[in-house]
Formats: structure tokens, sequence, C-alpha cells
């Protein structure tokens, strides 16, 4: 049995462990971050380690904080969910004189849209002529469309809803081909909630070869290597972004490179076919099978598997 996420898996684990059955659990996102700051929850993760045969975390900071919360670190395997890289092929595109930039985040205060508008502002406000497009889903989205209005930046951008219908990623293709440059301003919300991982929808936009600026929020170190496959901006800093904004508009050649850089980074650490194989071997570790055996990925895994990938923003 392999479940998404720790808080299932700790009203389930010990039934599955007196019936004898692997168990598998992937945490990442809320269980990984904000969950952990509770005590109560911290005493059902306790006794969920005793019973599960491995955990999945989507980076090694997370597998740092179950460490110090008393996990076994030989119970834990950090692995890279397949990212749907492969539906996002590598486009190098001509810059217009207004520069385009994406964001495609839940409306949340996680996700920063806050610093992203204010980083906006302060360009408008020095002459840059930029279109910002927030795509996404959540109960924040008026609030920025409020927000937008009252700092006067409806003329350069865009809030749009899509609440979490139709295909994504055709959607989100589209939007990547008319992008010059990619935000990810993720922080820590109020409740303690973080990334817990890898942004999916940024790397994307790195395999597509957009270039990305982003926070250095736990799970960001595994695509973006800052000045080489991306950048780096201050969490909470509009002024951070907006630089760095500005470094990416001035020097075209830097933006491509670190465009093209970044797109060969993660298809190569996000591809479905070698992280598949990782999974299939912790599977095998977990049934006993012995490592000579596991060299392959089973090929009732892989033709089970479904590249046509939904990204969870």
């Amino acid at each position: 049995m392999h479940t998404h996420l720790a808080t299932t898996a700790c009203e389930i684990a010990a039934g599955v462990d007196r019936k004898n059955i692997p168990h598998i659990v992937t945490l990442h996102g809320y269980d990984a971050s904000a969950a952990l700051k509770n005590p109560a929850t911290i005493k059902k993760y306790k006794e969920m380690f005793r019973c599960v045969s491995q955990i999945i975390v989507l980076t090694s900071i997370v597998k740092k904080r179950l460490v110090n919360h008393g996990c076994d670190p030989n119970l834990i395997s950090v692995w890279n969910i397949p990212a749907g890289v492969e539906l996002f092929p590598f486009q190098r595109k001509k810059r217009g004189e207004t520069i385009r930039l994406l964001m495609a985040a839940r409306f949340t205060e996680a996700k920063g849209h806050i610093y992203a508008l204010e980083s906006m502002q302060k360009l408008i406000r020095r002459g840059r002529r930029l279109q910002l497009t927030c795509v996404g889903y959540g109960d924040q989205a008026a609030d920025l469309r409020s927000l937008v209005t009252k700092m006067g930046l409806e003329a350069c951008v865009s809030i749009i809803d899509n609440k979490l219908k139709g295909d994504f990623n055709t959607e989100f293709r589209a939007y990547l081909n008319e992008t010059d440059i990619y935000l990810t301003p993720s922080v820590q919300d109020r409740f303690g909630s973080d990334e817990g991982g890898p942004s999916l929808t940024t790397v994307c936009a790195q395999a597509a070869g957009v270039p990305v600026i982003c926070t250095p929020f736990p799970g960001s170190e595994i695509s973006i290597i800052d000045g080489k496959t991306g950048l780096l901006c201050k969490e909470r800093d509009s002024e951070s972004l907006a630089e760095k904004i500005e470094k990416l508009i001035e020097d075209e050649e830097f933006a491509n490179r670190i465009g093209k850089a970044g797109s060969i980074l993660v298809k190569h650490e996000f591809s479905e076919a070698e992280q598949m194989q990782k999974l299939q071997m912790i599977y095998d570790k977990c049934l006993g099978i012995e490592e000579a055996e596991s060299s392959t990925p089973s090929a009732h895994i892989i033709s089970n598997w479904n590249p046509s990938i939904t990204i969870n923003l």
C-alpha cells in the first residue's frame, strides 16, 4: 500500500501493519511542514513511524525535519515525483517590447502573489513594460483582483481563476509559449506551511526553457542552482524579486542560458523513466526483493503509468 499523505497514513497505519502489508507513505506540502508544528500530529506521526515500511519525501530538508522528530533516517527515501517534463518541450522564444511574466499557483498566502504584485508596481514605476499573468484557483482570487485594482495595476496584471477545471497541461503549455520569465515567490505561511518539495509547475516551466525566479523554499534546491539554472530571490522581499526580474530583462543572453540549463537539468532529474525506476526500487526493497532483481523497473509499473500527469498547483 502506498499512501498520500501522512495525515491519512496515521489513521490507517496500525491496521495495515496488523495485516502485515508493506506500507509506503509520501509526505509533502502541509504534511511535511505545518503539521510538524502541532504536538498532537507529531505524536500520531511517531506512532506511524513505527508501523510503516518506508517514507518518501521530496527534499532532504523534510527528511531532516522527520529525523528531528524521531524517525529512523534509514526509513526515509528522497524521491522526485515525475513532473511531466516530457509534455513541455524546450522552446526558445523571441521577446517583444513588453516582457511577459507568469505565475501558475493556487491563490493562497504561501504562494507569495503579494510580492509579485509589489515587484510589478516597483518596476512599472521605473518605466519597465511588463505584463504579469497569474493563473490558478483558490478562495483568494477575488482578494487578489481587488489588490490589483488598489495598486493601480489593472492594465498590466491579469488574475485568471481556472477553478481547477479543464486540461491544465495544455493550457499551461499555451501560457508558457507566451512567457519570458516565470515567477515562484513562495513563502512559509502564517501556519507554517511551505512547499515541502519542488514546485512542479516551476519544474515544467524550466523544462520549456523559461528562465525562472523563485525563493529558496524547501525543494527549490533540486532544480534551481542560483545563477546557473535559475535565479533565487529573498523570501518576502519584493525589491529582491524586482532586481532579479531586471537582471533577466537587461541580459537576454544570460536569461536564455539559464533557461536552457534549467531545461536540461529538470528533464534528467524529473524524467518519468528514471524516477519510476527509483520508485520501483523502493517498492522492491519493501517487498524484500534482491537488488539485482530490481535493477530495472517492472513491466507492470511502467505499462500502467499514465504520462498525462495533471499538475497540482
